[in-house]
């Protein structure tokens, strides 16, 4: 099939992008991110002074920025995307297969849960004092494991109740969508410190009801045609339906959906970082360096390198996704 031109262009942008974020620190650049020079404030892109794209307010090259800022724009990006699409496909399939009554569990399995659930979470929100956190909270885990137990061994801990996943996690979705994210993400931002690993937990764990919405509605379509009625009734087991025939027809749109929730993901987290409450300053970003502009409004270059590669980046993404939609 032949592919446009603008396609091409569009990956091979891509591309120059990820190799740039792999390939900073053995780049031989003049100068490093966050190393200042202070006979160069402000300085237009020139060659005399190995400031290839010029520096910013603070004397910072504009070239060694844009290029770590790409690394740290695939460093958070990427593996958000990947978290929050992992979050939608499981919880999107789980709700739009099982539903609110095909899942039944014995009221132990349900008082272990629960139990287990409520455990883990005082164990991450309560202050922490070491190891000897640790020991308490397993010990307990195991005296509720082994009630658990003893439960299933009667007649009333096997009685089977129904598990209405699907309001469960309906009911999630719109909580975290009652809310705008970027106010979610100020708000969190100002409580907690900002790092990579906490943005990539942040920006994954707040963006998957929408691609989780698809899901579930395609897994709704596809679980009364026949040939999945057709390999139930030839005994395959739930998994097995799942992983044969359901994912090969999610495929495509998660690849697209992921697609466009990379670019939801690059713009937010360059956004927070051009707000001043996103990674730390010392951490070399695209959107630091747009906000870098604002301290030196003539030094059109500052603003116009990184503007330019994220719109391209955006565009670049959006082409792509578009292909696959068509």
């Amino acid at each position: 099939m032949h592919r446009p031109w603008y396609r091409w262009i569009a990956l091979g942008w891509l591309a120059l992008i990820v190799l740039a974020a792999a390939s900073a620190s053995w780049l031989p650049l003049p100068f490093q991110p966050g190393q200042t020079d202070t006979a160069s404030i402000a300085t237009a892109p020139s060659a005399a002074t190995q400031h290839w794209l010029g520096t910013d307010a603070l004397g910072r090259d504009v070239l060694a920025e844009l290029l770590y800022g790409s690394r740290t724009l695939v460093g958070v990006s990427l593996p958000a995307t990947a978290l929050l699409t992992l979050l939608a496909v499981l919880l999107g399939a789980t709700a739009g297969y099982w539903g609110n009554t095909r899942l039944r569990l014995t009221r132990a399995q349900w008082l272990g849960g629960s139990y287990a659930t409520l455990l883990t979470a005082l164990y991450l929100l309560l202050p922490r004092t070491g190891g000897a956190t640790m020991m308490a909270w397993l010990l307990w885990l195991l005296i509720g494991g082994a009630l658990a137990w003893g439960l299933g061994r009667t007649g009333w801990g096997r009685a089977r109740e129904a598990v209405p996943l699907d309001s469960w996690i309906l009911g999630i979705a719109a909580i975290l969508g009652s809310v705008p994210r970027l106010i979610l993400l100020v708000i969190l931002a100002a409580v907690m410190p900002f790092s990579v690993v906490s943005a990539i937990l942040m920006l994954g764990m707040l963006f998957w009801p929408g691609m989780m919405r698809l899901v579930r509605a395609e897994m709704l379509r596809m679980k009364a045609l026949p040939y999945l009625e057709a390999a139930r009734a030839l005994g395959l087991t739930d998994t097995q339906i799942m992983w044969r025939h359901a994912w090969p027809a999610l495929r495509g749109l998660v690849a697209t959906s992921s697609l466009l929730y990379l670019t939801v993901v690059i713009g937010l987290e360059t956004t927070l970082s051009f707000l001043g409450i996103g990674l730390p300053a010392e951490q070399a970003s695209w959107g630091h360096l747009l906000a870098a502009a604002r301290l030196a409004p003539e030094a059109w270059w500052v603003a116009a390198f990184p503007g330019v590669s994220l719109l391209l980046t955006l565009l670049s993404l959006r082409v792509v996704a578009r292909k696959k939609i068509i």
